[in-house]
Formats: C-alpha cells, structure tokens, sequence
C-alpha cells in the first residue's frame, strides 16, 4: 500500500523493436554532444554525405546550442558556406 499522493510504479514494457544501426549512430552522437560537441562535430564530418549526417548534425547543432550558442552557429555556418561551394563545384 501506498502512502496518500504517492504514486504506485508502473511496468513499462520493453520495447520489443530492435534499435537499428542508425538509431544506435544516433544515439551515440547525442550522447557525445552533449558532453563534448565540439568533439562530436568533428566526428559527424567523418559520416559519409547523407541522411544519417544530416541528422546527426542536427543533434550536434542543438545540444551545443544549448551550451554555446554562437559556437554552434559559427560551426553550422561553415557547414553552410562549405555545402555551397560544393555545389557550385558540382555545377561547374
């Protein structure tokens, strides 16, 4: 029995779906932005182009806005500034 205005735990079950790779990938990026997203920047730039670092990059973006808003912003600014040029390569 529990105490008035305690509430009883409740049984969550598990997930029976298995993570994938890219939610693992994921998961991992967050967790290093959040304790080095300087660290964790360096390590989506390794992904290869694509939906995955994209993401990724999102991640990293809005953890370190969190910590350091105008780091992060210089950093997806380059980001920008690189994809655009990469594309005008392409087009060329």
């Amino acid at each position: 029995m529990y105490p008035d205005g305690i509430t009883p735990p409740i049984d969550v079950p598990e997930s029976t779906t298995p993570l994938t790779e890219t939610d693992k990938t994921l998961a991992n990026v967050e967790s290093r932005a959040k304790s080095d997203p300087a660290a964790a920047a360096a390590y989506v730039e390794t992904f290869p182009p694509g939906d995955l670092r994209d993401e990724a990059r999102e991640f990293v973006f809005l953890q370190w806005s969190d910590k350091d808003a105008a780091a992060a912003t210089a950093w997806r600014t380059r980001d920008i500034a690189a994809a655009k040029a990469q594309a005008a390569d392409i087009e060329e």
